[in-house]
């Protein structure tokens, strides 16, 4: 702050009473010497080994100057081929153990082991649907905040209908 403004805090607070900032300034004027103080400078404070012997030139060729824009922060993709390729996979192996399962259930040599997935195909396949959209979901946020284990909710989905694809075919 400056020294005026707070000289006429200090005294508004001892005297008790508040004063407009114009009536503080210009006691706090009144108590301010006539000549300006010497600024005490960093410089000043340092040793004077420190402080180099002659002020060092200070020049700029046209020629050096030059413009250019700022970089650009680098945004990784999320929606990269790593990505693309694990949630095709994943919803490959769902459409193929889908097909198996509803193949060996409709030749009544198999049923459902699931207990949570219904025996119908299209409750199957609304099932598997909300399941593979929530993975790739789920794995398109963990990627976008740059997590390590964005990948696991597909795999996990890619080995789960591959087992189940893997029974549909020793049934079949």
């Amino acid at each position: 702050m400056n020294r005026a403004v707070l000289a006429a805090l200090a005294i508004s607070i001892s005297v008790g009473s508040v004063r407009t900032y114009s009536e503080e300034a210009a006691i706090a004027a009144a108590q301010l010497p006539e000549e300006p103080q010497p600024q005490v400078l960093l410089a000043a404070m340092t040793p004077a080994e420190a402080l180099p012997a002659s002020p060092m030139p200070f020049a700029y060729s046209s020629s050096a100057i030059h413009t250019t824009p700022p970089p650009s922060p680098v945004r990784s993709r999320v929606f990269d081929r790593r990505y693309v390729l694990l949630n095709v996979v994943n919803l490959a192996m769902t459409v193929l153990d889908i097909g198996m399962s509803q193949n060996c259930i409709a030749a009544k040599k198999c049923r459902e082991s699931n207990p949570m997935m219904p025996s119908s195909r299209s409750g199957q396949i609304s099932v598997s649907v909300a399941l593979f959209t929530y993975s790739a979901g789920s794995s398109y946020f963990l990627k976008k905040r740059k997590s390590r284990v964005w990948y696991v909710a597909p795999i996990m989905g890619i080995a789960t209908h591959t087992v189940g694809f893997a029974s549909g075919m020793s049934h079949r």
